[in-house]
């Protein structure tokens, strides 16, 4: 008994903090990078720093929030002044060395880094700052010139409500083909937050069947890119623009040639969503001449401009779950083919069995409205024309590794129209194709 009455005494002549253990509430700012939802944690940091411009607690987390959002530049500016805070915060020291790193500033990573081996040897982060530090060394491969080659088989069943008619591109019966496609990227000029250079590729199908109903297309297009990043409060934006000129060839013979700009701008909101946009505007001139009498058939020109929303959602296990809308509207020359078009697409990927095995299940859905429309030519005054296609798509890739995937799909379309029966079909296409990659 006298010993609980001692014992009693002496829990409360004793500090609350070291006689009662105290359960510490996180901060709604600190509840929120705690659930990596650092736009947020930003948000309610900043709010907190103006209450305290000189809190290092809040400067850390404002710059470690900055870091996991790739934004190198603001990351440095709030860990700096936390660092000037609190000098003797070996956690401080070693983001700000991850943020130097991330801001392309290689000389005072390796400084910092240095120091905190020097002034930190037995801590946590020393071993951290060790396998940092000894990447550094590692000098980095510079790749301007960048390869994507494919060689491919398709089956490709066809069935249409009218025969096709000569001239329209992929409407084919059923039929078999080879195909190849390349593409080549070349960086001349490349600097820390910008790079520009050229790319173009080509593509060329060969058809097993030899008849005058199938088409063989060669399609290639080039033209310079310029690329570049810039911070935009606690975002991180990547810009690219690129000018291409294309043209496809039909049997030999020209059929369309474009002259295209192109801008897209996108930026990772969350470390698990990227966000883009992109506008597209294509100066067109379709022509035609047949391969046999070298016929005059038909020229027409149009001006196709379409705009585009992305998002990428990188989730758990390494999948990924992409949605996309785009807007489009061809203007030409003649009353029939001035149309919109509005397109949706969505895009499931996931690992099976083993990471090297990857399965993309896809889905497309647009419809396009021509609109003036003439329908007295076919014999109807009132009629408009609305076309509808939906696709769904399985695909197998196998990485054999970083260089060479086997890619395995298949692909069923539908697009249906209530004029001009002949473009309507329902087709089925298998392929298999050989990546490599450089």
């Amino acid at each position: 008994m006298k010993k609980l009455i001692i014992l009693s005494i002496m829990l409360l002549l004793l500090p609350p903090s070291i006689a009662f253990s105290r359960t510490y509430e996180l901060s709604p700012a600190e509840l929120e990078f705690r659930n990596q939802n650092y736009s947020k944690a930003i948000t309610l940091f900043t709010e907190e720093l103006q209450k305290n411009p000189s809190d290092s607690k809040t400067l850390k987390y404002l710059g470690i929030s900055y870091l996991q959002l790739r934004n190198g530049a603001k990351a440095v500016y709030f860990l700096e002044q936390a660092k000037t805070n609190d000098m003797s915060n070996v956690g401080i020291r070693y983001y700000l060395a991850q943020a130097y790193m991330l801001n392309k500033q290689t000389d005072m990573a390796d400084a910092e880094l240095s120091a905190i081996l020097t002034d930190f040897p037995e801590t946590a982060y020393t071993m951290k700052a060790k396998d940092l530090k000894a990447s550094l060394r590692q000098p980095r491969r510079q790749k301007p010139l960048s390869v994507y080659q494919k060689f491919g088989y398709q089956y490709d069943s066809n069935v249409a409500l009218e025969p096709q008619k000569g001239g329209i591109r992929g409407q084919d019966k059923d039929s078999s083909r080879f195909l190849t496609y390349t593409w080549v990227e070349y960086a001349a000029l490349q600097d820390k937050n910008w790079s520009a250079g050229v790319n173009g590729s080509f593509y060329q199908n060969f058809h097993t069947e030899n008849d005058l109903e199938r088409y063989n297309l060669s399609s290639f297009k080039v033209g310079p890119f310029l690329s570049f990043s810039l911070p935009v409060c606690q975002y991180v934006l990547n810009n690219r623009v690129e000018y291409r000129y294309r043209q496809d060839i039909l049997n030999g013979d020209s059929f369309a040639r474009a002259n295209q700009i192109r801008y897209e701008v996108s930026s990772y909101l969350q470390k698990w969503l990227e966000l883009s946009i992109h506008t597209l505007v294509s100066f067109d001139d379709f022509f035609y001449r047949g391969t046999q009498s070298r016929k005059y058939l038909f020229n027409r020109d149009a001006v196709f401009s379409e705009s585009g929303i992305r998002a990428k959602f990188l989730l758990p296990e390494h999948r990924m779950l992409s949605l996309g809308y785009d807007y489009g509207h061809n203007d030409a020359e003649g009353t029939n083919w001035n149309y919109e078009i509005n397109g949706l697409y969505a895009e499931f990927m996931t690992p099976v069995l083993t990471k090297n095995l990857l399965l993309f299940i896809r889905g497309d859905y647009y419809n396009r409205y021509f609109s003036p429309f003439d329908a007295s030519l076919y014999n109807n005054s009132t009629a408009e024309r609305d076309e509808n296609y939906f696709a769904a798509r399985f695909k197998t890739q196998y990485n054999f590794n970083r260089n060479t995937a086997l890619e395995t799909s298949y692909q069923y379309a539908n697009k249906q129209t209530n004029l001009e029966e002949y473009f309507e079909y329902e087709r089925q296409v298998f392929e298999v194709s050989l990546i490599f990659r450089f």
